[in-house]
């Protein structure tokens, strides 16, 4: 009994012991019998074949530099270069984006602008994308590579029954570099100032009943946003600091959120930067005077609102608007051009309400998904266009004046703009305009 019990203990040990080399050995003998290869495979190819090399991939796009290309002014300073956080510029001044085209003799184009922003702010899940027109956008820089000029873009976009507007993103200063022979991309590092700007482009009748209305307070409708040199302007800042009214624009795609495919071309592009801005407050107006225009300041906010609810708060206070910018490769610049660019699309905004010929316009604003979003083409829209009509109505319309002017034959305002603007009081109801943003994003998101 004793002999036999041993031997049973013996063999248990022999079975728990587990022989990790031996077994391996047996699994690859039988994996090679199948026709595995020992040095792995992804998708029937060596796994060799995608392992990274190490440095980061250029862009497939193939292109030749210009003649003329000097380049030094990236390294002219050790404070310039990467891969510290950020390229300190702050020895270059900043100059006006126009009084130094002279200087610019080489430009990237901005094919693929691709702009993005929460509708709610800061609840990512309403994150939506819309890529600007084609070309609209420019980077102008020296055969050294100092960055003199940027054009930036401008956006036709509709105001419901009030018409529709002009938005220009517009550089109010600029310093920084372009190094066209950087590896393995060309490099950039340029900070901006930004306003964003906001002018009527085409009026309806209840728009002009409004604004004839208004005129009594400056004696004509010169003082609102009827046109670019009184437009409505926006300031802005960096991200989180409003101290700061520098805007960086750097390498790369924004690494605060992640871009659809659909916004993405690297298969294409020569290079791709980003930047993001933060809206401020309207700055107030100033008449011919000197004197502070409250109605001015507060017709403009009602465009300003009313243009948030038709393009989903794109330029809501304390918003952040962001674009990766995908650029073509280099080229050489035409001077002349650069300087009539920005009027020659403003003029075709202007005038047809559309991009110039031959361009792909903006597109629609989608979500991440692609789907297309739509506010404007609601009832809640509206609904809240009108309210927000009414808020400055009520503060500022006087109907037994109105009433007494419109049978004045030498007063703008006529008895047609009495009736359009009595109408819209009947049509306005009570609902609270808060609650009706809320239950739009609902039933959006």
């Amino acid at each position: 009994m004793v002999e036999s019990s041993a031997a049973a203990n013996e063999a248990k040990t022999k079975i728990s012991t587990f022989d990790g080399e031996l077994w391996t050995k047996a699994a690859i003998r039988e994996k090679k019998d199948k026709g595995w290869n020992p040095e792995g495979v992804i998708n029937g190819v060596p796994d060799k074949k995608w392992c990274p090399l190490g440095p980061q991939l250029s862009f497939p796009t193939k292109w030749e530099a210009p003649p003329g290309w000097k380049g030094g002014f990236a390294q002219s300073k050790p404070a310039f270069a990467y891969p510290q956080t950020r390229p300190d510029l702050s020895s270059i001044p900043v100059t006006t984006n126009l009084e130094n085209i002279p200087k610019i003799t080489r430009m990237l184009k901005a094919k693929w602008p691709e702009f993005s922003w929460q509708m709610v702010p800061g609840d990512d899940s309403t994150r939506v994308f819309c890529r600007f027109t084609e070309y609209i956008s420019r980077l102008g820089y020296d055969d050294k590579g100092q960055v003199w000029s940027i054009i930036c873009p401008q956006l036709g976009a509709g105001l419901g029954r009030l018409g529709e507007a002009n938005i220009e993103v517009t550089v109010t200063g600029v310093r920084g570099y372009l190094d066209e022979m950087a590896k393995p991309s060309p490099s950039v590092a340029v900070e901006l100032g930004v306003m964003v700007q906001v002018w009527l482009t085409s009026q309806t009748p209840l728009s002009t009943a409004l604004l004839n209305f208004m005129s009594i307070f400056y004696s004509s409708t010169e003082e609102y946003p009827i046109r670019k040199a009184k437009s409505i302007r926006i300031q802005t800042y960096e991200e989180g600091n409003k101290l700061q009214p520098l805007i960086r624009l750097g390498n790369g795609t924004n690494d605060r959120f992640i871009a659809p495919p659909f916004a993405e071309h690297w298969d294409e592009a020569a290079l791709v930067c980003n930047l993001s801005v933060q809206m401020g407050e309207i700055i107030k107006n100033k008449s011919k005077n000197g004197q502070v225009t409250k109605e001015v300041d507060d017709f403009n906010q009602m465009i300003l609102n009313v243009l948030n609810l038709t393009d989903g708060n794109m330029l809501s206070h304390q918003n952040v608007l962001s674009w990766n910018v995908w650029l073509t490769a280099p080229e050489p610049v035409d001077q002349v051009d650069w300087k009539n660019r920005a009027a020659f699309w403003r003029e075709s905004l202007d005038s047809t309400h559309t991009t110039p010929r031959g361009r792909l316009p903006a597109s629609k604003t989608h979500r991440f998904d692609g789907s297309v979003v739509a506010l404007h083409d609601s009832v809640a829209f509206d609904t809240m266009e009108l309210q927000e009509i009414k808020k400055f109505m009520d503060k500022h319309y006087d109907h037994d004046a109105a009433k007494k002017r419109a049978t004045d034959p030498d007063d703008v305002f006529t008895e047609e703009d009495h009736k359009i603007l009595g109408d819209l009081q009947k049509e306005v109801g009570k609902e609270d305009i808060q609650n009706g943003v809320k239950k739009i994003m609902k039933k959006i998101f």
